[in-house]
């Protein structure tokens, strides 16, 4: 049981910290990339073995790179096989929300 909500807990901080630093990266940079996934998943693996000293810091931003460069490709991947971006894909939700609330309006009105 113990070791059961220490990785729940471990997997979500690391979740966490994922997300958190791709999404900024990539919303500062206005664009999706490999980039994004290669650089949070290094400081991420970094953080999580900076209890290990500077060996599992180095260890660890590494590894969370080779992982980060391996995930990106395949997700940059999917992007370029479907042609469209995580940009694109956020402007037709943000269109087909506006729609729906147009429509809304004017069934309402």
């Amino acid at each position: 049981m113990k070791s059961g909500i220490f990785w729940s807990y471990r997997t979500c901080f690391f979740s966490s910290i994922f997300l958190l630093l791709s999404q900024s990266i990539a919303v500062y940079r206005n664009k999706s990339s490999v980039w994004e996934y290669l650089i949070a998943s290094g400081i991420t693996g970094m953080i999580l073995k900076v209890n290990l000293g500077l060996k599992g810091i180095i260890s660890g931003g590494i590894f969370g790179s080779l992982m980060g460069l391996c995930g990106g490709s395949i997700i940059y991947g999917f992007m370029v096989l479907t042609n469209e971006t995580q940009d694109q894909r956020h402007y037709w939700e943000i269109q087909k929300y506006l729609e729906e609330k147009k429509q809304q309006k004017a069934t309402n009105a």
